[in-house]
């Protein structure tokens, strides 16, 4: 292969620009090991709820017997602890519940179906069925929760005033193009 093959290959891998990717989008730090992803339990679900204005929740089977399904398992773990990590400074916790373990959780809560993460935003609960990679968890996690503050509701009623003169409105003129 040649030095264009190689730039080539360099650059449809995303490694031609040091420390991004190409289409700009979230750089990502490498994992550093601390456990943010919580197991939610009848015992502190409550608290969680509480402490994190959005909570998403990942209900998840136990991993089946074999090698394979404990090894998606751990990374479907690894997927939102990165995630948690990036989004430790915006209010966001993220949990794990066992669909058998806390099946009375999972109820009360109103988790019905498997490997979705279910968002908890104040009153609303939000499913995400997307595809379980960090970045695109991220991206839609910062979508649900905007980091700008609500618009005050003491906006005039008006906000376009009535620019006629009292009374009738004026008929518009045969010369006028607009109306």
């Amino acid at each position: 292969m040649g030095p264009w093959g190689w730039a080539l290959a360099l650059l449809a891998l995303g490694t031609a620009i040091p420390g991004g990717s190409p289409g700009g989008g979230l750089d990502f730090p490498t994992y550093d090991g601390a456990d943010r992803v919580v197991p939610v339990t009848l015992r502190n679900y409550r608290a969680l709820l509480k402490r994190f204005p959005v909570l998403a929740l990942l209900h998840r089977p136990p991993p089946a017997g074999d090698r394979g399904a404990q090894r998606h398992h751990d990374m479907e773990e690894l997927v939102l602890e990165l995630a948690a990590q990036v989004l430790e400074d915006k209010g966001v916790g993220f949990g794990l519940v066992d669909s058998e373990k806390d099946a009375v959780l999972a109820k009360k809560l109103g988790l019905t179906e498997e490997d979705i993460i279910y968002v908890f935003k104040e009153d609303e609960v939000i499913e995400y069925d997307g595809e379980l990679a960090a970045d695109t968890l991220v991206e839609f996690l910062l979508d649900v929760s905007p980091p700008w503050p609500p618009i005050p509701s003491r906006t005039p009623p008006n906000l376009y005033p009535h620019h006629y003169p009292r009374g009738e409105p004026r008929s518009p003129s045969p010369q006028t193009p607009f109306v």
